[in-house]
C-alpha cells in the first residue's frame, strides 16, 4: 500500500518542481525584458531658472547689489559654457520621453528611434538603447545628420531601474575630434522632492577640464533649500544658496567670505 502512494506521489512532485522552475524561469526574463523608462529631463538639463532674477536684468539692479550679481554672472558663465554643446542632446533627450520602444529580443535591449528638427533645421535620426541589467539600466543614444556624420555615440549613460540616481557622459565634435566633455551625476527623492545634478568637465583638451557645477534642492524647512556649487579648474570653489520661495541668498567664496541678499536681492549684512 505504501509502494502505491509514492508512485501516486512521484509525478504531482515532479509536475511541482516543473511549475517552480518556469515560475523562477519567467521571473528572471521578466525582470531582463522589463521595459524601462527613460528618466525624466531633469537628470539630463540643469534648471538654470530656478535662480531668482530681478526684472531687468543686470543692468537694471544698483551696482551695489554685489553679491547676487556675482552669483548670477556665476552661474551664466557655466550655462555658456555647456549651451551649445548641449543643445542637441538635450533636444534628443527630451524627445525621448515621450516616445515608445520596441524590445530587440536578439540583442536583449529595448530601442527608441526618432527623429528632431523640422525643414527650417538640421533634421536628426535618434537611436536610443536601453539594456536592463539588475537594478541598472545602461543606455546608448546614437545621433545621425545626413551629409554630415552618421551613428555619432552622442550619450551613454546608466541609472537605477527606480530613477533614484544616474549619470550621463555626453560627448562632443561630431564633425571632428569627438571625445567625452560633459560628466552628468544626478540624484533624486521624489518624496522628498530633493535631488541634485553636477556638470563635470571631463575634456581633456578643455581649459576648464576638472571644473564643475552642482545644483541642489534640499528640504525645504532649511534656510537655503536650493544652491549651486561651482569649482573652478584650479579647485577654487564658491557655494551659492538661496530660499526658493524667499529668494534671500547667501554667496560664499573661496576664501570662505560671505555676502548676502535680501528678498529684493539687495545686499545685507550677513549677519542680519
Amino acid at each position: 500500500m505504501m509502494h502505491v502512494v509514492r508512485k501516486a506521489f512521484l509525478p504531482k512532485a515532479l509536475m511541482v518542481g516543473a511549475m517552480l522552475t518556469f515560475m523562477v524561469t519567467s521571473c528572471k526574463n521578466g525582470e531582463t525584458e522589463a521595459e524601462p523608462s527613460v528618466p525624466p529631463s531633469e537628470t539630463f538639463e540643469m534648471d538654470y531658472e530656478s535662480f531668482p532674477s530681478a526684472e531687468g536684468g543686470r543692468a537694471g539692479r544698483e551696482e551695489t547689489e554685489i553679491a547676487f550679481g556675482i552669483s548670477a554672472i556665476a552661474v551664466g558663465v557655466w550655462q555658456t559654457l555647456v549651451g551649445l554643446t548641449m543643445t542637441i542632446p538635450v533636444a534628443a533627450f527630451k524627445a525621448s520621453v515621450s516616445q515608445d520602444p520596441v524590445y530587440i529580443e536578439e540583442e536583449g535591449r529595448w530601442h527608441w528611434n526618432f527623429t528632431i528638427g523640422s525643414s527650417n533645421t538640421a533634421i536628426h535620426s535618434c537611436n536610443l538603447y536601453a539594456q536592463v541589467d539588475g537594478q541598472v539600466v545602461n543606455w546608448e543614444m546614437y545621433l545621425t545628420r545626413e551629409g554630415d556624420f552618421s551613428d555619432f555615440l552622442w550619450y551613454t549613460g546608466t541609472s537605477r531601474f527606480d530613477q533614484t540616481s544616474g549619470s550621463w557622459t555626453v560627448y562632443r565634435d561630431p564633425l571632428g575630434n569627438s571625445r567625452a566633455f560633459l560628466e552628468i551625476d544626478w540624484t533624486r527623492d521624489t518624496d522628498a522632492g530633493t535631488g541634485t545634478i553636477r556638470y563635470t568637465n571631463i575634456d581633456a583638451q578643455d581649459n576648464n577640464n576638472g571644473a564643475y557645477i552642482e545644483s541642489g534642492r534640499v528640504e525645504s524647512t532649511s534656510e537655503f533649500d536650493t544652491y549651486y556649487e561651482i569649482t573652478g579648474a584650479d579647485g577654487a570653489t564658491t557655494l551659492i544658496e538661496w530660499h526658493s520661495s524667499t529668494h534671500v541668498g547667501r554667496l560664499t567664496n573661496a576664501q570662505g567670505a560671505t555676502f548676502c541678499w535680501d528678498t529684493n536681492l539687495q545686499d545685507v549684512d550677513c549677519g542680519n
